[in-house]
């Protein structure tokens, strides 16, 4: 959860437990450092599956989290009193009349995952995101996923100082049942997405593309259009619990595709000459390779000797993982 009274209310009151995760989603989604953002029980009584009086039967359960207010009515807008200034034409808001909306401002920032790279490990559940455009939804997967007794792992930038990324990262990606990309507009723009990509594709795992505005063909990866993705719907077609309970089925499916192989060529593609020459020195059956080719050549020749014998792809897969 987001915040620890939404805990306390499915606690006391385990029957609004539906209602209680779409509500704790919207106040942390709508939350403002000024703490000028708010909420309406209004709006909150379609995703909660409930009724508007009972909904703000709920919002009084966050007590101080919550600072309920009527909005005052200026330059034909509802606004907050407490803004100071009308944010149409800057008249003085002590002024205006009360309008006709019952919103309650959110004081408190929702709680931050704390990063765990020893959970790492041990996660059945990777989720890749860029921090910049794809965090709001990222959390929001995580803190579903952990009420679902899923053990995700959500890739935070914010690890402490001397850890060693790679090992965190894409230790997680290559070990976890599936690997959850949350494809917003940026997301190929980032070369560590795009190894935790290659990783969980060279380990064999699911990879479940959250489609939130990103291409889903990348020239680096074009067979990830063939696999099944589900649509992040924060844009009015649908809701995030519709969505998240596609994610769910998806979790549950059967894994039915191999890119073993498409994981290990961005790999290969992607390395230096020196980690090729470390390579075609380590695996027995490229020692015959010509050192003295150009780096796409020695690439192409891995391909040949792996491409000839099936069994050696496993050693392949296994020589490329994160060091």
């Amino acid at each position: 959860m987001f915040y620890k009274e939404s805990s306390s209310i499915i606690d006391r009151h385990g029957h609004w437990r539906f209602a209680v995760e779409a509500v704790d989603r919207r106040l942390a989604r709508a939350y403002r450092p000024d703490k000028l953002g708010f909420v309406e029980a209004a709006s909150l009584a379609s995703p909660a599956g409930l009724d508007e009086s009972t909904v703000a039967t709920l919002l009084a359960e966050y007590g101080d989290l919550l600072d309920a207010y009527d909005s005052v009515r200026c330059c034909d807008t509802e606004q907050d009193p407490k803004s100071g200034r009308c944010i149409e034409n800057d008249c003085d808001l002590a002024l205006a009349p009360v309008g006709s909306e019952h919103r309650h401002r959110i004081l408190r920032a929702p709680v931050r995952i704390p990063l765990d790279p020893a959970a790492a490990s041990s996660c059945n559940v990777m989720i890749s995101y860029r921090h910049s455009t794809g965090q709001s939804v990222a959390t929001e997967i995580y803190h579903h996923l952990n009420s679902q007794g899923k053990r995700p792992f959500l890739d935070d930038p914010a690890l402490v100082a001397g850890t060693p990324w790679e090992p965190v990262f894409l230790g997680a990606a290559s070990r976890a049942d599936n690997l959850l990309a949350i494809i917003t507009s940026d997301y190929w723009d980032s070369p560590y997405c795009r190894l935790e990509i290659a990783h969980s594709a060279r380990s064999g795992r699911r990879i479940i593309p959250v489609s939130c505005g990103g291409r889903l063909d990348p020239p680096e990866f074009p067979w990830l259009v063939t696999l099944t993705s589900v649509r992040e719907r924060l844009d009015g077609t649908g809701t995030t619990e519709s969505f998240l309970l596609d994610l769910d089925v998806q979790l549950e499916a059967p894994v039915v595709v191999d890119n073993r192989w498409e994981g290990c060529a961005y790999l290969l593609k992607n390395s230096s000459n020196q980690r090729l020459r470390e390579l075609t020195s380590s695996l027995g059956f490229l020692a015959g390779i010509n050192q003295r080719q150009n780096h796409d050549e020695i690439v192409a020749s891995i391909a040949a000797a792996v491409y000839s014998e099936p069994n050696r792809l496993q050693q392949l897969i296994a020589s490329l993982a994160p060091r």
